[in-house]
């Protein structure tokens, strides 16, 4: 296994996504695709593909991030965080989890960024693994958006006034 640290982080993001996921009832099936990703880099690393889980890992954190700030999760877990570190206890788990979530995001973004530039970055075809997985974790949270639009418009025809 090339990096533990991503390694690591790529775990705490899927299990951290994974416990959104049972959070948010309404979502269930969005957040638990979001966390898919995270095993995608875990098996990427596994079967010695460190170059893409890396590109991947690098590229999935930003996504997740721009996902979540144009939903809103981001603000409201920014306020649940202040709440509960003043002692204020947790309202609402989901927000909570948010907050650490974006933290292991950023951590992985790090990392990942961190080991593609000391590993891979000076092999032939680096940029090319990197625009592959970007495209790649693009296309996936496209899909994610485009599920998410669909399960958040209203059910039923409104009818006319």
């Amino acid at each position: 296994m090339a990096n533990k640290t991503v390694f690591a982080l790529a775990t705490v993001m899927l299990v951290l996504s994974f416990l959104v996921s049972h959070f948010e009832r309404f979502f269930f099936t969005l957040n638990f695709l979001e966390s898919l990703i995270y095993l995608a880099i875990l098996l990427l690393l596994f079967y010695g593909l460190e170059e893409w889980a890396y590109a991947v890992g690098i590229a999935a954190p930003v996504f997740w991030i721009a996902l979540a700030w144009a939903g809103g999760l981001l603000g409201g877990s920014l306020g649940e965080f202040a709440r509960t570190v003043s002692g204020g206890g947790v309202q609402s788990p989901t927000r909570f989890l948010g907050i650490l979530v974006f933290v292991g995001a950023v951590l992985l973004f790090l990392a990942c960024a961190h080991a593609f530039r000391r590993d891979v970055w000076e092999t032939q075809g680096a940029l090319r693994v990197l625009l592959g997985g970007v495209l790649a974790v693009g296309l996936y949270y496209a899909l994610l958006t485009y599920i998410y639009l669909n399960m958040a418009r209203p059910a039923g025809d409104i009818p006319a006034s």
